[in-house]
């Protein structure tokens, strides 16, 4: 999935549930924790996962920070936030 198709998907499911997104970022805040959103239902893993969210928003779940298999650094933003590799659950 490209990066405009999963921004778009973002910004529906947001507004849809009338969530607030944080920055930039396919993350929302919900119940003062920040999730990382997933677009792709197919996905195994996902690439930008930043260190300041509670887990991710996929499948129709929250899953927690503790349930993925954290890898490596994939990018660090203008801030200095973290953005990890992480495979997701099956």
């Amino acid at each position: 999935m490209d990066n405009n198709e999963a921004r778009r998907q973002f910004k529906t499911f947001v507004a849809t549930w009338g969530l607030e997104p944080c920055g930039n970022r396919n993350v929302f805040k919900d119940a003062g924790k920040q999730w990382a959103f997933v677009a792709d239902s197919d996905a195994t893993t996902f690439r930008q996962f930043y260190e300041d969210c509670a887990g991710v928003y996929f499948k129709d779940e929250f899953i927690t920070k503790d349930k993925l298999r954290i890898g490596n650094v994939s990018r660090i933003s203008p801030s200095g936030l973290k953005a990890f590799n992480v495979t997701l659950p099956r």
